[in-house]
């Protein structure tokens, strides 16, 4: 036998042999792999964001063959969540909706910078290298990290250079809460209509002498919100959001409108004259100044301009002269 056919011989043999051995050992060592793994990776989104707390979406899916919550992949939302939970046979968890709110509105006109910053074209970077371009050192610098993060576009940069969240794309994902280095963005439930849009927490006359639009922690919205849904708290308001009835007093209160009211649209109260008889009532009850104005005994006027449609006015009036008719929902005008 010539050594050429023995060494294939040989060869051949041992291919043979290892081929063996690695089929027996596939068969003693394999993973099995459970069959619904793959129709719950094919059932999320599959865009990776890390919304849900894991590094990506088969992460998420393999937590949630171990037991982890199907409710918190935020951008398929309920209907992925009900989804999961046939293949799974699971029960979904109930979760409130949130969106990313911005507390800050230190736009170029309302808080100027106080300095020229010509590096890199990063919040945090600048953030790293400055502390703060703006006269307030709380204040967004407007370099659009939070934009650059969101895989939604559900944010972009306005006219002022102060980030706008888009609430009907926003899926409350959390990378640009994670994005903002001065922490200056927060996810809130989005059934809560009203939010500060300030994160500075010196004493009234170091706000003002940086912004024009800061909170100056007057209380005012603490003091007159109608449900007890706000205290102050290191010189800014705090919300208790299963307290809040979004009734916008604490936005049409705020002297400096460092608080903004989210809602589409704002009803109105009605005076009906022929049932007046300026008992004054309405005055007392009214959070706002000025806006139920008449001498007593006389028929009294609404301000629609000030009305925020609290409704505080309506059971006191002993007359029922006072209502909310559907026609007086007016829309709220934007920037």
């Amino acid at each position: 036998m010539s050594v050429l056919l023995l060494s294939i011989i040989v060869v051949g043999g041992l291919g043979l042999l290892a081929a063996a051995g690695l089929s027996i050992a596939s068969i003693f060592l394999s993973v099995e792999v459970d069959p619904r793994l793959k129709k719950v990776e094919d059932t999320l989104p599959g865009i990776n964001c890390g919304g849900c707390g894991f590094a990506s979406c088969s992460v998420y899916a393999q937590a949630m063959l171990e037991g982890e919550d199907i409710s918190l992949c935020a951008p398929g939302g309920e209907e992925t969540s009900k989804k999961l939970a046939d293949i799974l046979d699971r029960e979904i968890s109930e979760k409130a909706k949130e969106v990313a709110r911005v507390h800050c509105n230190g736009t170029e006109e309302n808080c100027e910078r106080r300095l020229i910053y010509n590096g890199v074209e990063s919040c945090r970077a600048a953030y790293l290298l400055t502390d703060s371009t703006k006269k307030c050192i709380y204040g967004c610098e407007g370099m659009g990290d939070c934009v650059d993060s969101c895989p939604f576009d559900a944010i972009y940069m306005g006219p002022g250079r102060i980030p706008i969240v888009i609430e009907d794309k926003c899926t409350a994902c959390g990378n640009c809460v994670e994005a903002c280095p001065k922490d200056l963005i927060t996810l809130q439930p989005y059934d809560t209509r009203t939010c500060v849009a300030c994160s500075n927490p010196e004493r009234a006359r170091d706000v003002k002498s940086v912004c024009k639009v800061g909170c100056i922690a007057c209380s005012l919205c603490e003091k007159r919100c109608p449900t007890g849904a706000i205290k102050m708290e290191n010189n800014l308001p705090v919300w208790n959001h299963k307290k809040c009835d979004n009734l916008g007093v604490c936005a049409a209160v705020c002297p400096t409108n460092a608080i903004h009211d989210i809602r589409e649209y704002i009803p109105k109260a009605a005076i009906d004259p022929d049932k007046c008889t300026g008992s004054g009532e309405c005055v007392k009850a009214c959070p706002i100044r000025k806006c139920i104005t008449g001498e007593e005994g006389e028929v009294h006027k609404i301000n629609p301009d000030l009305c925020c449609g609290c409704g505080q006015c309506v059971p006191v009036c002993p007359e029922k002269a006072i209502t909310m008719p559907e026609d007086k929902k007016i829309q709220k005008k934007t920037a």
